[in-house]
């Protein structure tokens, strides 16, 4: 028996229209749950890659390099670990949208390292701001 409260609560508001206090906000409570899960996991990703172009940068062994790895070290700074309001959400969405540094990270960088930021974590700010309340 893996439903939720809230899959049982809808299943009796569809069939009976009966409706439990609460049983909107659990729902609401379990799908920002899943956004922020899926947040989570998209970042995870992010700063996978981004740790390994760091790796590459620095096994150089050039001071010439120290400005790249500070950009890749901001990125990684500005990728909220949980956004929890729709504000933050659009903060970060800005960020991924418009920061020039974001599209020279996702370039092909002669490392064979490939990191995608915008599309996946887009994706996920999405489903944030979708589920996230008003």
């Amino acid at each position: 028996m893996s439903e939720t409260k809230a899959d049982q609560s809808a299943w009796l508001g569809r069939m009976f229209g009966v409706t439990f206090s609460g049983a909107e906000a659990s729902d609401r409570d379990e799908r920002v749950a899943w956004a922020q899960a899926g947040w989570a996991a998209a970042r995870s990703t992010a700063l996978g890659s981004l740790k390994q172009l760091e790796a590459a940068i620095r096994a150089l062994k050039d001071p010439q390099s120290d400005p790249a790895i500070i950009l890749v070290r901001a990125i990684m700074a500005n990728l909220t670990e949980v956004p929890s309001t729709k504000a933050a959400v659009g903060e970060l969405r800005h960020y991924l949208e418009s920061d020039p540094i974001i599209g020279d990270a996702e370039m092909p960088n002669g490392f064979g390292v490939k990191v995608r930021l915008r599309a996946p974590l887009c994706a996920r700010l999405d489903d944030l701001d979708s589920a996230l309340p008003a």
